[in-house]
């Protein structure tokens, strides 16, 4: 675990889950991101100390709790505001949502006791809008990068440097796990679009680090989902259950199962119907008692055209 240099006054901690560093002239400095928990959090704050670096803020992309983890920690020593987006300001100081979010009710303990589903509830002080906004006297540009999650945003510094959260998969992390979980497959391919014609001096992905070539990771990621409709498509052929989907989608791209990833799974492939219904190429109707979907061949040309 170590502070990389960036450019400027941008720097990250080099971890699974990267934590953004922006440093202000005082020598405080401003965090993108918390990481999975309190160990993390200690440790991000004993490093920053060895730096001779304060928190003045931190910044949430989402709330998802391998970014939020670590909030009440650092907040509890340093009273430093917090930001975020409306919506993931909710999840944040309500963590029961996340996992209700996955379940549509009051999750079960499978959920609800899982770390990786649900951070210690903390503070946002600091809602943001899309544009421009100062943080210690210096100005950030925060960008909606809505699709992973309904309220996730971005942040550039002043450096140039784009921290793009969970926007996007990293190549080398595709080869191992091909899916990606979304909470609304319309807004990522707008995510997409605007990353494949942003113009950042340098992308940091949460889970990857720097980006070598931005509109290359834009490019693998649409195919990604392209190759998801796709085959959702394909299963819907005859009528099909959600659940049948699902079990489909695990075969066919080898995904790892465990109670977690099955309802991780289960609300991405769900996210995928929606879009494809509203899209009008995918129907539901209820069957024997049983909620399923089906499509035409006609629609998987029509999709690929869209897309």
């Amino acid at each position: 675990m170590g502070l990389v240099h960036i450019a400027g006054s941008t720097y990250y901690v080099d971890s699974p889950s990267i934590t953004g560093v922006y440093v202000f002239p005082d020598r405080s400095c401003l965090l993108v991101d918390t990481g999975s928990g309190n160990e993390y959090a200690t440790l991000t704050l004993e490093l920053l100390r060895e730096n001779g670096l304060t928190v003045h803020g931190i910044f949430n992309t989402h709330a998802h709790p391998d970014h939020c983890g670590g909030n009440r920690i650092i907040q509890e020593q340093s009273s430093c505001p917090t930001y975020t987006s409306p919506l993931e300001a909710a999840f944040i100081q309500h963590p029961i949502l996340v996992p209700y979010s996955f379940y549509s009710a009051l999750p079960p303990r499978t959920l609800i006791n899982n770390r990786y589903l649900m951070a210690p509830p903390s503070c946002v002080t600091d809602t943001v809008e899309m544009g421009r906004i100062n943080i210690n006297s210096v100005s950030f540009q925060i960008i909606d990068l809505g699709g992973h999650t309904l309220g996730q945003v971005g942040i550039v510094t002043p450096d140039g440097v784009a921290f793009l959260g969970d926007s996007l998969i990293d190549p080398s992390i595709m080869k191992q796990f091909r899916f990606h979980y979304l909470a609304d497959v319309r807004r990522e391919l707008e995510t997409l679009d605007f990353l494949e014609n942003a113009n950042f001096n340098y992308a940091i992905l949460s889970h990857g680090g720097l980006v070598g070539d931005l509109a290359v990771t834009v490019t693998r990621n649409r195919e990604l989902f392209q190759r998801i409709m796709d085959f959702v498509l394909t299963v819907a052929h005859c009528s099909r259950s959600r659940e049948e989907i699902v079990a489909r989608v695990v075969e066919r791209f080898d995904l790892p199962l465990n109670r977690t990833q099955y309802y991780l799974i289960l609300a991405t492939v769900s996210a995928f119907l929606s879009y494809l219904c509203n899209c009008g190429y995918l129907r539901e109707f209820i069957e024997n008692g049983v909620l399923k979907f089906q499509t035409s061949s006609a629609s998987i040309n029509k999709v690929r055209e869209k897309n």
